[in-house]
């Protein structure tokens, strides 16, 4: 197997892993609030695996999509296109390390007064997403 051939394989099995775990997560603790207590007492420690697992991922596919990108162009010249999915990946950990990171702290952290097993849920909103509560402007008058 080729240096290449392997870079491509860690590459993609790194960013599946980050996706796949960051995509599942949000499931994951809404189901577990729902259950309630015991589960929910468990919560903490998935979370904290959960960012394990996570973040070095999201950071060895970033490295790796440098490093197959220096392999194969040379990092001088650079396709355009890469240039965007850069900047979505950089994007995606900003967002990660600003906005999800502490949400799933505080989550995790039961010292600060959030009592896991008393929290629910919040049920979706379908109406936000019906259309079938609104007549057509044409049937309206």
């Amino acid at each position: 197997m080729t240096g290449l051939v392997a870079l491509k394989l860690i590459h993609v099995a790194c960013a599946s892993v980050w996706f796949g775990a960051s995509w599942l997560a949000g499931a994951d603790v809404r189901r577990t609030l729902a259950l309630g207590r015991p589960h929910a007492d468990a919560l903490p420690e998935r979370i904290s695996r959960l960012e394990r697992l996570a973040i070095p991922c999201g950071v060895l596919t970033l490295l790796t999509g440098l490093g197959l990108a220096e392999c194969i162009y040379g990092l001088g010249a650079l396709p355009t296109r890469l240039y965007g999915v850069l900047g979505f990946t950089l994007a995606a950990m900003a967002v990660g390390a600003l906005l999800v990171s502490p949400s799933w702290r505080r989550v995790a952290a039961p010292s600060e007064g959030i009592a896991l097993g008393d929290l629910q849920p919040r049920p979706l909103r379908a109406a936000v997403f019906s259309t079938s509560a609104r007549k057509p402007r044409s049937l309206a008058r």
